[in-house]
């Protein structure tokens, strides 16, 4: 699999079930993004999650339909420790046999990037065009991305029409982050086990779309600033017929009227004190769509979620969400501070949720060149987390070094980071942690529950077999000088740097396994593969720049 870089996000799509539903012609696209990370290999019912998924959407796509379906996968990288998302087949007509075909060639591996794979999945898209988006998923993402925010960035620049999400649980109120994702995606949840129930939902939505194709309708965005940049919140749009009779109008920055008959329309989109006409045409069977600029002050405000009792005091994991006084929702995030910038002018409400606790709401006002904080404050209990790593199961050897990072749940947000191989922690906010354990490129993960005022204790075993090896660097073999000041580094297979020296000559102490080595002196890199086996006979590596 290709690896792609991280500025990008991810989703699955199957249409599915009875042969009595056949959906209507159109040229809608549906994206189906695809969970085959590790964690997929978790049983439900005697049943992994991976195959729970793959009977879904090989029943969604058996369904008759000209909908155009592309697929995009994350997971499935075979090194566990990087994230992995590909689009093996882009949106177009793409039959039963060759969505199963390419579900029948993954194996659960790696890491869950569903922010990344919905960034990277949705450049598929047709811009402006019908866009659906099915999520298959188990609603965990675990490589620091920001699925809502992502998905309500593609709503928001109307790259998408809705986003709904497939899971393993009856309710979506199951997993905080699924329902997140389908409140931003104006969608809906379904387990991977009812398919019918979303199945019937597509079935009926398509065929309406058919039926109005002898109207057109006209879509508008209105922005600050610049085209498809920070939304106009709190934009007023009316839409004029070709007499000047006022047909609708919408309290939104960005709508669709719809089942219009073809002639000649005005809109007129206003903001504030601003207001602009455009004409044009509505054809049968299209979508016009226009943007609106407007050009005025805009301002931003900080938040800091707070917990009481606790030594850095952050309330991670806590939802923060921003209306603006029309009640359309501007942010949502899920981290425990942050700042929220281009908010036009006005009056915002400032949501916060921790769960299990009463939601808390403040209102703030947003001027141009000022930055109001917010700060919410969280009575919840406290615990620790004590941890130690080890190289063997015995548990003699400690693994000195390890690199300890502590991941709040269940959005995967880093609380703390240590560099020993014990420790106990400052107090943390109760609930799910994810603790990462790094030695030397070799990683170990376990979930703990932190409970109010206990200890949880929690041990890493790396089971790894150390080996020796020894390096010298000349500048001159045949004289034997020193190569004074090289700089000696060792990678893993991942690429990783997890050794490094200044030195000419020394030691390292390093798992089995294949490194690469490269040393650089005035100008020159050298560069030698290391194989390292445990072995009576001492390792040594000698690099020579003479030659």
């Amino acid at each position: 699999m290709k690896p792609i870089a991280k500025s990008i996000l991810s989703l699955a799509f199957v249409f599915c079930v009875f042969n009595a539903v056949v959906f209507a012609q159109s040229s809608q696209t549906v994206l189906i993004v695809f969970d085959s990370s590790e964690r997929m290999r978790q049983e439900i019912n005697g049943q992994s999650r991976f195959l729970h998924a793959k009977r879904f959407v090989n029943d969604f796509v058996n369904v008759n339909t000209s909908v155009r379906i592309g697929l995009t996968i994350f997971g499935s990288d075979a090194t566990g420790g990087t994230e992995a998302y590909f689009s093996p087949l882009p949106p177009g007509n793409n039959s039963v046999s060759t969505i199963a075909d390419e579900l029948d060639k993954l194996n659960p591996e790696g890491m869950s990037p569903i922010a990344s794979a919905l960034l990277y999945g949705s450049q598929s898209l047709t811009p402006n065009g019908i866009n659906y988006i099915i999520i298959v998923t188990d609603g965990v993402e675990n490589t620091g991305g920001g699925p809502i925010n992502v998905a309500q960035t593609l709503m928001n620049r109307g790259l998408i029409t809705r986003l709904d999400v497939v899971g393993f649980t009856d309710l979506k109120e199951d997993n905080p982050l699924i329902s997140e994702l389908v409140n931003a995606g104006n969608g809906m949840y379904v387990p991977a086990w009812d398919a019918e129930r979303l199945i019937q939902h597509y079935s009926t939505m398509l065929t309406d779309f058919a039926e109005r194709e002898s109207f057109g309708s006209a879509g508008y965005r209105c922005f600050i600033g610049s085209e498809n940049s920070f939304p106009a919140y709190g934009s007023t749009v009316e839409l004029f017929d070709g007499t000047g009779q006022k047909v609708d109008t919408q309290i939104f920055w960005k709508g669709i009227f719809e089942n219009l008959d073809p002639g000649s329309y005005n809109f007129i989109a206003s903001h504030q004190d601003t207001s602009i006409m455009r004409s044009f045409e509505v054809i049968s069977g299209e979508r016009t769509d226009l943007n609106f600029v407007f050009m005025v002050p805009t301002g931003e405000f900080s938040y800091l979620h707070k917990i009481e009792n606790t030594l850095d005091g952050k309330a991670y994991g806590t939802i923060t969400r921003v209306y603006h006084s029309t009640g359309e929702a501007v942010f949502t995030g899920t981290d425990a501070e942050g700042i929220v910038t281009n908010l036009p002018e006005g009056k915002y409400a400032v949501e916060a949720l921790y769960e299990g606790l009463p939601q808390q709401t403040q209102e703030v006002e947003i001027l141009s060149g000022t930055q109001p904080q917010l700060e919410f404050q969280f009575n919840v209990g406290r615990g620790r987390i004590a941890y130690q790593c080890f190289l063997d199961l015995l548990q003699t050897n400690v693994a000195s070094g390890t690199q300890i990072k502590i991941f709040r749940q269940p959005y995967n947000e880093l609380a703390l980071e240590e560099s020993q191989w014990r420790g106990t922690t400052t107090y943390l906010p109760v609930g799910l942690y994810t603790v990462e354990g790094n030695y030397k490129g070799i990683i170990r993960r376990e979930n703990i529950e932190v409970h109010s005022d206990s200890t949880s204790t929690l041990d890493f075993t790396f089971n790894i077999e150390q080996v020796r090896f020894s390096f010298q660097c000349f500048a001159s073999e045949a004289k034997k000088v020193p190569a004074t000041g090289v700089l000696f580094q060792v990678y893993n297979q991942d690429g990783v740097l997890i050794e490094e020296s200044n030195t000419w000559r020394g030691n390292f102490q390093l798992p089995e396994g294949v490194y690469s080595i490269q040393a650089h002196f005035e100008g020159k890199t050298k560069t030698q593969t290391l194989n390292l086996f445990a072995s009576s006979q001492q390792n040594t590596i000698i690099i020579d720049f003479e030659k």
